[in-house]
C-alpha cells in the first residue's frame, strides 16, 4: 500500500506557515494513516518524507497509535541518491520510555 501526502500548493519552503498549521496537519495525516492502518494488516508504517524536521516531530508525538514507524532518509550528495533506513520506532519500546518503566541504559553502575 501507497499513502501520498501531499499539500495542496506543491512543495515549498513556506508551505507550512507557523506551528499551529504544523500541528493541525498533523494530526490530519496522523488520523488518516491510523483510519487506513486500522483498516488493514499493516505491523510497520514506512514512512519516506519531505518535510521540515520539526513537522516529523509533531507526527512522531502523534505515533502512539501505531504498531511500529521506519522513517527513511534521502541520501543527498551521494553517488547512488537513495532513501535508506534511518530511525525505527517501536510501539512497545516508545510507550515503556514514556511510562518510565525502561531502564536508563546510558548511566553506568
Amino acid at each position: 500500500h501507497l499513502i501520498l501526502a501531499d499539500l495542496q500548493g506543491g512543495p515549498d519552503q513556506r508551505a507550512i506557515r507557523n506551528g499551529g498549521h504544523a500541528s493541525r496537519l498533523a494530526n490530519t495525516l496522523c488520523n488518516a494513516l491510523h483510519r487506513f492502518t486500522s483498516n488493514h494488516d499493516i505491523d510497520t508504517l514506512h514512512i519516506f518524507a519531505g518535510a521540515p524536521n520539526a513537522f516529523i516531530f509533531l507526527l512522531g508525538r502523534l505515533s502512539r497509535r501505531f504498531h511500529d514507524i521506519q522513517l527513511y532518509e534521502y541520501g543527498f550528495g551521494r553517488r547512488k541518491s537513495t532513501y535508506t533506513p534511518s530511525i525505527r520506532l517501536s510501539n512497545k519500546q516508545v510507550e515503556k520510555i514514556l511510562s518510565g518503566t525502561q531502564e536508563n541504559t546510558s548511566q553506568r553502575n
